[in-house]
């Protein structure tokens, strides 16, 4: 296998990635990107126009140009026929990420730990970002250096998608996606969001995003790119960390030309899906890194979201004192008012709380008072979703998710949970349905093992073995805390008369669920139907849990 072969594995199964070696991946995700322009034009060589040609080549020269680039001033030397501006590589932050342990973190400071988020793959890191375009003045500042804007905490801005169509009357498609995505994103009540107005000063103008960070008090930039030949469209996006110049998230969607507003509303509603929780991500990871400046809300907050995306009992406990400690300081402050609801239940149905009762009676309060304080919060539905599901609130369970989604369509979570209610009242068939379009929304999203036992558990029931042992062995090696896909994979190998490799994953399970009451208590919580449950527990019987 070649070095770079090497290098995209090791990259891509979410291996730690040495400070020496940083550079080097940034290089690679520019240089995969040019690939993958480059495989586009020989695709489609026989359809392909030359302007497309010009302004797909053009795309991957400056990606390629990033590659090569050193982290000092250096003048570069345009390629024949084109006008670029230098290009500099800068510092990228570092994310380290790799599945959670029983174990607990080596050091109990945060700003010392690289493996930041639990359970998820290694961001994407990218070389320096600079919007490329010939024959365009140098952009004009909208605010001054002297009176640039101070960089909010969770804030946005989308700039103008770019038209990249053989066809240029196409640009109305780019523009919409990027009127409905700064609409999509300012749906996440938590997040602040630049006006299309403002943002739409900077179409057509070479920028930099560290610049923009500064001139609009943004921590973030979407950019991309829309591309439509016949009724193929396709479009590139991109989330860069303004401050650290780098790339979060990058993404391609392709899909077939049907009707117009439909294809504009799947294109927006995943790419916000998508960026959600890596904006979330990207916050928690700033603030655990640093020192802890004050007595400061945010920060005891995303303090508390670090420890609570650890999903360990100590780290749930130290996520509980967080976020009352931030509660203290700003009791109208919704987002830990809400997430302390979901930590407790949590909690409980794992068997972490002492009186799993109190837990659920304080769980549901507490989302009750988020939902009072911020009615237009889906994240404050979705925990009383999540507490109503298990304590027999079924109706109301599903119209809070119902409502969450409703708030925002590219909640992922609502969707999955409102799969799981599906499965609990026996619809398996709407239930797989819900749970794939959620995954589809944030497909590598932190959460993904709470998620995949949603499709294990439809397909157990629908009897799909198979496809329910898949799904739930997933599920676990996401995250070995975390129970419940491991129970549907247990219980559907042994059903499936592969009896020594439900013998040997059983001995993982009864780590966390010693026994089969244990289960049964928690199915019971879940589930209307008593055959649906006799189900889970005779594979189980088989698998030997006593």
């Amino acid at each position: 296998m070649s070095k770079f072969a090497d290098d995209a594995a090791r990259l891509d199964g979410g291996e730690l990635v040495s400070v020496e070696n940083e550079r080097s991946d940034a290089r690679l995700l520019s240089v995969w990107q040019a690939m993958t322009l480059l495989g586009e034009v020989r695709e489609r060589s026989d359809e392909i126009e030359p302007s497309e040609l010009e302004a797909i080549l053009g795309e991957a020269e400056s990606l390629l140009v990033a590659a090569v680039s050193r982290p000092r001033p250096a003048s570069v030397i345009p390629f024949p026929g084109t006008t670029r501006p230098n290009v500099s590589s800068s510092p990228r932050v570092r994310e380290t990420t790799g599945p959670v342990t029983s174990g607990t973190p080596e050091t109990d400071q945060p700003s010392q730990l690289l493996d930041l988020n639990a359970g998820g793959r290694e961001a994407e890191r990218g070389a320096a970002v600079t919007r490329l375009d010939a024959d365009v003045p140098p952009a004009s500042a909208t605010v001054s250096e002297a009176g640039a804007h101070p960089q909010q905490r969770l804030s946005i801005v989308v700039l103008p998608f770019a038209d990249l169509s053989r066809d240029r009357g196409q640009q109305y498609l780019a523009d919409g996606i990027t009127e409905d995505l700064t609409a999509n994103l300012s749906r996440f009540t938590d997040m602040l969001v630049i006006s299309r107005y403002t943002a739409f000063t900077y179409r057509n103008k070479p920028f930099d995003t560290r610049q923009i960070g500064r001139e609009l008090g943004v921590r973030y930039v979407l950019e991309g790119s829309v591309r439509r030949s016949g009724r193929r469209v396709r479009v590139n996006a991109r989330l860069i960390d303004a401050e650290a110049d780098g790339y979060l998230w990058v993404e391609r969607f392709d899909r077939r030309l049907s009707d117009l507003f439909e294809l504009q509303d799947e294109f927006t509603t995943a790419i916000a899906g998508a960026i959600e929780p890596e904006l979330l991500k990207s916050e928690r990871n700033r603030t655990a890194r640093r020192p802890l400046q004050g007595e400061d809300a945010y920060q005891i907050y995303q303090r508390g979201l670090w420890h609570f995306y650890r999903y360990t009992r100590e780290d749930s406990v130290e996520a509980q004192a967080l976020f009352r400690r931030a509660l203290a300081m700003d009791a109208q402050y919704p987002q830990p008012v809400a997430q302390l609801a979901i930590v407790l239940c949590n909690a409980a149905y794992l068997g972490w709380a002492d009186d799993a009762s109190l837990n659920y009676v304080e769980a549901y309060e507490l989302a009750q008072r988020a939902v009072s304080i911020d009615v237009r919060y889906p994240a404050a539905h979705f925990a009383r979703g999540l507490v109503c599901m298990w304590t027999h609130r079924s109706d109301l369970a599903m119209s809070s998710f119902q409502e969450a989604i409703n708030l925002n369509p590219s909640y992922a979570p609502a969707h999955v949970l409102l799969a799981q209610m599906h499965l609990y009242r026996g619809h398996p068939e709407e239930a797989i349905a819900l749970a794939e379009k959620g995954i589809r929304l944030s497909p590598k999203d932190p959460r993904l093992f709470i998620w995949l036992p949603a499709l294990s558990g439809a397909h157990y029931q629908l009897r799909h073995y198979a496809e329910a042992i898949e799904a739930g062995l997933r599920s676990w090696m996401l995250n070995r805390n975390w129970p419940a896909g491991l129970r549907y994979a247990v219980a559907g190998l042994a059903l499936a008369g592969r009896i020594e490799e439900a013998k040997a994953a059983l001995e993982e399970l009864k780590l966390l669920n010693p026994n089969l009451a244990f289960v049964e208590g928690n199915l019971r919580r879940l589930y209307n139907d008593r055959t649906a449950i006799d189900h889970i527990l005779d594979g189980l019987r088989a698998a030997g849990l006593d």
